[in-house]
């Protein structure tokens, strides 16, 4: 058992040495006021991918956020909630990088997802698959800018209550400007 983990080590420590692992995330701030009421929110996504080779890499985005913003039934601004909402969610995804050019990559993600959202009276999970286009600007060797623009997916929540019925929703959502991330990318 021991020369197992010995040599699982090893393993790890060469495909570490050999690898191209970048780090990354988005960190996001919200807040809105109206009529003498307002509301924020903080979220962060820290991620961690491994480039298999020139066009293929997986990685993870782990997300956390807190609001105490609540919004109308057209989405618009409805005041402060009495109880923050808090999410955590994960996101393991597979990274097709389909066009190279000199400085620019354009890829797309195959996301799996996870999230549970609520606060002390009401929890929700969801759970969806989605393909996140995105393009890397490279500024060199280390560093890349990154943005995703929307997604095409599929996703279901359900409440943790007796009685309540999933949420389905298919989205298709490369045109919103809300659906816009940008983050920053350091490659060791």
């Amino acid at each position: 058992m021991k020369k197992f983990f010995t040599v699982a080590l090893v393993a790890m420590i060469t495909m570490t040495a050999n690898a191209q692992v970048y780090v990354g995330g988005t960190v996001g701030f919200k807040s809105l006021s109206c009529d003498g009421t307002s509301a924020s929110s903080f979220t962060i996504n820290p991620e961690l991918g491994y480039n298999l080779n020139e066009n293929w890499a997986i990685g993870v985005s782990v997300g956390y956020s807190t609001s105490d913003i609540a919004f109308d039934k057209d989405g618009g601004f409805a005041g402060k909630l009495d109880k923050n909402v808090n999410t955590f969610a994960i996101n393991p995804y597979v990274r097709y990088t389909c066009v190279k050019l000199d400085k620019v990559n354009l890829f797309v993600d195959g996301v799996v997802s996870y999230a549970n959202t609520g606060n002390s009276d009401i929890k929700v999970n969801a759970f969806g698959l989605s393909l996140q286009p995105g393009v890397a600007v490279n500024l060199n060797d280390k560093i890349s800018f990154v943005a995703k623009l929307g997604q095409i997916g599929w996703s279901t929540a359900k409440a943790d209550v007796d009685g309540a019925k999933a949420v389905n929703e298919i989205d298709f959502s490369l045109n919103s400007l809300a659906a816009l991330n940008f983050g920053l990318y350091f490659n060791f």
